[in-house]
C-alpha cells in the first residue's frame, strides 16, 4: 500500500515537470517545451529537495509521461545557476533567493514549481570552542559567495552585531565543503 502511494506521488512529481522546476530562462515557452515534444534540459545539484528529478528519472515517469527530459546534475550550485543564466540549461533547481537575484539583475527566469520548502535547514557548523555566531569575529569562515548560504552567514554575522570584514571569508563551494573540516584554521561552514 505505502509502495503504490509513492508510486503516485513521484508520478505526480513527474507530470508536475511538464510545468518545468523551480526556475526557468531563456524564455518561459521552453519550459513547455516537454509539451510539444521538444527536450528540457533541468539542472539540480546536491540538495536532499531536488532528488526526486532523479528518482522520477530512474522509475522512468518522465518517459511514462512522454516528457522529454534531460537532467544534468552539477558539482557546483554556482556552476548549475551560470549555467542558467548562459541559457546551457532550460530550467534549474535553485533556492528563491538566488532566482530573486538574478531577476533583479536583469534575468528572464521564471519561478514555475516549488519543488521544495526548506525551514531551518540552513546551518553553520563551527569548530569546538566557537557556540555563537559573535565568536567568528576574527575567524576565517568558509561559504559559496553568491548564494542563500552567503546570505546566512551575513544574516547571522549582521544579527550578532558583525558584518563580512570582521572575519576572514573564504569562497567556499558546497561541493568542496567536506573536503576543507581538515583545515585547521577554518572555525566555520555556512550552508
Amino acid at each position: 500500500m505505502h509502495r503504490r502511494i509513492a508510486t503516485r506521488l513521484l508520478a505526480a512529481a513527474g507530470i508536475a515537470i511538464l510545468l518545468g522546476t523551480t526556475a526557468c530562462g531563456k524564455q518561459a515557452a521552453t519550459a513547455s517545451a516537454g509539451v510539444s515534444g521538444g527536450k528540457v534540459t533541468i539542472g539540480f545539484s546536491a540538495w536532499p529537495g531536488w532528488f526526486p528529478w532523479q528518482v522520477a528519472q530512474e522509475q522512468g515517469l518522465f518517459a511514462k509521461n512522454k516528457v522529454d527530459v534531460e537532467l544534468k546534475y552539477f558539482d557546483s550550485y554556482t556552476d548549475s545557476l551560470n549555467a542558467l543564466a548562459t541559457g546551457a540549461i532550460d530550467a534549474n533547481s535553485q533556492t528563491l533567493n538566488d532566482t530573486l537575484t538574478s531577476i533583479a539583475g536583469g534575468a528572464k527566469q521564471t519561478i514555475v514549481l516549488v519543488n521544495d520548502n526548506s525551514t531551518g535547514n540552513d546551518k553553520i557548523i563551527a569548530r569546538d570552542g566557537i557556540t555563537s555566531v559573535a565568536d567568528l569575529g576574527g575567524k576565517r569562515v568558509g561559504v559559496e559567495q553568491g548564494t542563500v548560504d552567503h546570505y546566512l552567514l551575513l544574516l547571522a554575522l549582521k544579527k550578532a552585531g558583525l558584518s563580512q570584514k570582521d572575519v576572514t571569508f573564504k569562497n567556499l563551494p558546497t561541493n568542496a565543503a567536506a573536503a576543507e573540516p581538515d583545515e585547521p584554521e577554518q572555525a566555520a561552514f555556512a550552508w
